[in-house]
């Protein structure tokens, strides 16, 4: 599956920004057919994209600090404006709503994360395996709330150096049991960021929570958040949850004796 992408989106696996700001300027519609003809794609009737002189996006996700000094500090200014900024209806709770289902979902995603979170940290992956298939698809839309948590865990967890970077295989594995408990949509995201393949903005965000000055992760925090309705909030909870949970882990620190 690959997707199109407006000009105004972030890069993305499997994904072709479009020089475009909008497809509502485009005669494209849902159904049209797609094909290759020498060096261009073209959509339908009408449109028509030169793959020549492309700029070509590869994920790169940052090496995992041997300080943590920075990313301690950015985690708890990142955990404040989650709260403050983040849009609920998925893993943050909406103080302002009545509504039963909602409320449900949330404290189910609630209490599933934590058990997930617990396994993770005790380095249990049967029951952490066990926990992430019960978060596939739970939750509404084309990502559900429980993918979107999983896809910024996966980020966090395979940052190079990452003290739970044994769970890389555990992450391919729940991927894999995704295409049987989610949508097509969703699973294809989750089976690129199984091997750290994620949007750009994403990419973003977790350089400047591990390296960047304080000031400097609100905006890289905001485009996330921005994406969907509530997918974007859904990642983030995802970050904070692997980095509050590797920084647990001891540093080991090298005196340089022998």
């Amino acid at each position: 599956m690959y997707t199109l992408l407006c000009g105004q989106m972030d890069n993305a696996p499997d994904s072709l920004r479009v020089d475009v700001s909008s497809f509502a300027e485009t005669p494209v519609c849902q159904g049209d057919a797609v094909w290759l003809d020498g060096n261009t794609l073209i959509v339908g009737d009408q449109m028509r994209i030169c793959l020549l002189n492309l700029e070509v996006w590869g994920c790169v996700l940052p090496q995992y600090p041997q300080d943590t000094a920075i990313l301690s500090r950015n985690l708890a200014t990142t955990i404040r404006h989650f709260q403050y900024s983040g849009r609920p209806g998925g893993l943050l709770i909406s103080h302002n709503s009545n509504g039963l289902v909602e409320h449900t979902l949330t404290e189910r995603l609630a209490v599933l994360t934590a058990r997930l979170m617990n396994a993770i940290t005790c380095n249990d992956t049967a029951p952490a395996l066990d926990c992430a298939k019960k978060l596939l698809g739970l939750g509404v839309g084309l990502t559900p709330s429980g993918d979107d948590f999983l896809v910024g865990l996966f980020t966090v967890l395979n940052m190079p150096a990452n003290p739970f970077s044994q769970f890389g295989e555990w992450c391919r594995q729940v991927a894999e049991a995704a295409r049987t408990r989610t949508n097509e949509i969703s699973g294809v995201a989750l089976r690129q960021a199984a091997f750290g393949n994620v949007r750009e903005s994403v990419v973003q965000l977790v350089q400047a929570m591990a390296y960047e000055s304080e000031g400097g992760i609100v905006d890289s925090l905001e485009r996330v958040m921005n994406i969907g309705s509530s997918s974007g909030t859904d990642i983030v909870s995802g970050i904070i949850h692997g980095f509050r949970a590797s920084l647990a882990v001891p540093q080991v620190v090298n005196d340089g004796g022998i």
